[in-house]
């Protein structure tokens, strides 16, 4: 699979001194955990009870601070929300140091939509939150490296890093 990275330098694409409070996304999302349906066709982002992985990445962050995208973005269109939004590219289709904050996006880039592509929001150095129809789990937490070795590895990753200007990494 491929990988791509972020990190947060295009700090002129927010409102001066916007900050992401990835705490906040994250938070967001723990109380989804168990309380929620996979479905590409409901709201996508909990207000029926469904969540697709973008829409569920894409609600974590806006509960974070992100800005409005105008609709809710794929896993295709996910990449330019989240330039948008104070993340750059860190790493793509090469090993990385995933950190609380990442949000990572399996597939290449242009064919990445519906059920080619896969995204989620890192927690550790090991475990993200996804929304995932697998064992029909929804919002659920599970370690990264484990659903990437069961989906065969075969699909391009690219990693997102969001970086505070006022830090060199999460706390």
């Amino acid at each position: 699979m491929k990988i791509e990275l972020f990190t947060e330098i295009k700090k002129e694409k927010k409102r001066k001194g916007d900050k992401m409070d990835i705490d906040a996304a994250i938070n967001a999302l723990k109380l989804k955990v168990g309380d929620s349906t996979y479905s590409m066709y409901g709201s996508r982002n909990f207000s029926d009870g469904t969540c697709d992985c973008s829409g569920a990445v894409y609600y974590g962050l806006r509960k974070g601070g992100g800005s409005n995208f105008g609709y809710i973005p794929s896993t295709e269109t996910l990449h330019t929300y989240l330039l948008q939004n104070g993340y750059s590219l860190k790493a793509e289709n090469t090993v990385f140091d995933m950190v609380k904050g990442d949000v990572i996006i399996w597939g290449k880039k242009g064919y990445s939509a519906g059920e080619n592509g896969h995204t989620g929001i890192a927690i550790d150095d090991q475990r993200w939150l996804e929304c995932t129809a697998w064992h029909d789990l929804g919002e659920t937490i599970q370690f990264h490296q484990h659903r990437w070795e069961m989906n065969g590895k075969t699909l391009l990753l690219r990693l997102y890093l969001y970086w505070e200007s006022s830090s060199s990494s999460w706390s």
